[in-house]
């Protein structure tokens, strides 16, 4: 391995160390997180509750519950969930519900791995390199890497890392002098209104790309807010 390579591999080590220490969640972070899950457990008890007029009456053996009844029961449900997820979440609240799904991005060096939840890059893999066990060498992998922002939202303090974001494009593989970016849409309550990941990858370097935009938001952050906080 000669100097330049072993240069490059600190460099990129030192950057996604200082990375990690950033986004670590703060106390006030912590406490809004133990919020939400106190929240979320208690719509699942709300949802328990709300199935036992379902139940058949053991007396006649009839159900109590009629088609009317089910789906008065299931409106209720999805009202009191999006209910939730508004207080939480502010203008985001359609943010808080999807499914996670997994972006790759490639070049000739490096594979990247994005999540939809939360937008974040979830593993990061040299494909040059080898472990000494000759498996491939990943810098880190979703359980050990954290990304996200904290939102001062009129609703309270929140983060992106519970939100799903929505992919722009699909997953690419770029080599030589190529660049090819990959942007995850965030959005609040409008196809107008998102923050905005972008990431870039240019074919043959170990350095990525990544900004962030905003647009459209002021109203959906907290009047007091003067930014963002990562």
């Amino acid at each position: 391995m000669d100097k330049n390579s072993i240069f490059g591999l600190l460099l990129i080590a030192g950057i996604l160390i200082g990375w990690m220490f950033l986004s670590k969640p703060s106390a006030q972070e912590l406490a809004r997180q133990q919020e939400q899950h106190d929240s979320i457990l208690n719509l699942e008890q709300i949802k328990q509750k709300a199935t036992v007029p379902l139940a058949t009456n053991s007396a006649n053996g009839s159900n109590l519950g009629k088609a009317g009844s089910v789906d008065s029961t299931v409106a209720n449900r999805d009202s009191l969930k999006l209910s939730l997820h508004k207080k939480m979440y502010g203008d985001f609240a359609s943010s808080a519900i999807g499914e996670n799904k997994i972006i790759t991005l490639e070049n000739e060096v490096m594979k990247l791995n994005v999540y939809t939840k939360g937008g974040r890059i979830a593993s990061a893999e040299l494909k040059n390199y080898k472990t000494f066990d000759n498996k491939p060498l990943v810098l880190f992998d979703a359980d050990s890497s954290a990304q996200s922002i904290s939102l001062l939202l009129n609703s309270g303090v929140s983060s992106t890392d519970s939100l799903f974001f929505e992919p722009q494009q699909s997953g690419f593989t770029v080599t030589g002098t190529n660049s090819k970016s990959l942007a995850m849409r965030l959005y609040a309550g409008s196809k107008s209104k998102y923050i905005e990941y972008v990431y870039t990858l240019t074919g043959n370097e170990y350095m990525m790309g990544f900004r962030i935009n905003t647009v459209g938001i002021q109203n959906s952050i907290a009047p007091n807010a003067t930014a963002l906080t990562l």
